[in-house]
């Protein structure tokens, strides 16, 4: 190759036979590239800030959240401090929680409250603190709460009491069968419970608790004092026992809003009265009055036409 293109090749120094052929090339010292390199990160950061900036996004977010997260646990490390120099560690040490998930219990004792109130209700028919045959409204209340918390084992409960009320006879009997008349009374749901029917009973202790409205429906009343203070209060409504009793006086109580306050109370039926023939007297007169018109348009008429050549 090297005759053909006219290269001459020198020959091999001494020692250095076959060795290859190293090029130098430019030097640079350590200052140099630490220099360079430098430029280099400060050229690549100014094209991210420039980039971020575009974008609208901070590159030192993270940086900021921790410096907020290390000065709030400062403030919070600083108010330990003070409680623990003031209270002592033993005391802070006490107060540490150890609640477990595992330990939660919960506990349901409806089924043994009810037991209880029962008995309490047959003790105080045996000491006439309940006299039949009628209940006040916390007796009633009670009765109607005894029948949303009784279960199976409140069934139970009143069979094996009554097998022993049965057996001792006497006043304890009597105080039963009396307590179980007026339940049966006062919430007749409760009879089948009572007279210990299973069929019906199950399905009766097997329904979800139910509200009973007990207190009796109240009417507002507005009063004023001699020196002019304004009294209001709420006062048993008249003739309206229940709210069976308020929905179907309701139901057929005329509208008497516009007859005033004396209408709506006792003399309602007088004042509704009173309306209504006033109400007709005044239609009445607007009906004469319009015939009033009527002839006189036609007298004018009537004349108009005599008059006329």
């Amino acid at each position: 190759y090297a005759s053909l293109n006219g290269v001459t090749l020198g020959g091999g120094g001494g020692g250095g036979g076959g060795g290859a052929v190293m090029m130098a090339g430019p030097a640079m010292s350590g200052e140099a590239l630490a220099g360079l390199t430098k430029k280099q990160d400060a050229f690549f950061r100014s094209q991210m800030e420039a980039l971020s900036e575009y974008f609208g996004e901070d590159l030192r977010e993270g940086w900021h959240a921790a410096e907020a997260a290390r000065a709030a646990g400062d403030e919070l490390q600083a108010e330990l401090d003070v409680i623990k120099a003031e209270l002592g560690e033993k005391f802070l040490d006490g107060i540490v929680p150890k609640f477990s998930r595992k330990m939660a219990r919960t506990y349901a004792s409806a089924w043994n409250w009810v037991k209880q109130d029962y008995m309490q209700f047959l003790l105080d028919m045996t000491q006439e603190v309940i006299k039949p045959p009628t209940l006040s409204v916390p007796s009633q209340k009670l009765v109607h709460h005894i029948l949303n918390r009784a279960d199976h084992r409140f069934y139970n409960f009143i069979e094996f009491y009554t097998k022993i009320a049965t057996a001792k006879g006497g006043n304890y009997f009597q105080a039963l069968r009396e307590a179980g008349y007026m339940l049966a009374r006062e919430v007749p749901s409760f009879g089948p419970v009572w007279m210990l029917d299973m069929e019906p009973a199950n399905k009766i202790l097997s329904a979800p608790p139910r509200y009973v409205a007990i207190e009796p429906p109240a009417a507002p009343t507005t009063s004023i004092s001699d020196d002019g203070v304004i009294a209001y209060k709420e006062v048993p409504r008249a003739g309206c026992p229940t709210f069976v009793e308020y929905a179907k006086e309701m139901a057929r109580t005329p509208d008497t809003s516009r007859l005033g306050a004396g209408a709506a109370g006792a003399g309602g039926d007088a004042g509704l009265a009173k309306f209504q023939n006033k109400n007709a007297a005044s239609q009445k007169e607007y009906e004469r009055a319009l015939e009033r018109v009527a002839e006189a348009g036609d007298a004018a008429a009537s004349a108009a036409a005599a008059a006329a050549p």
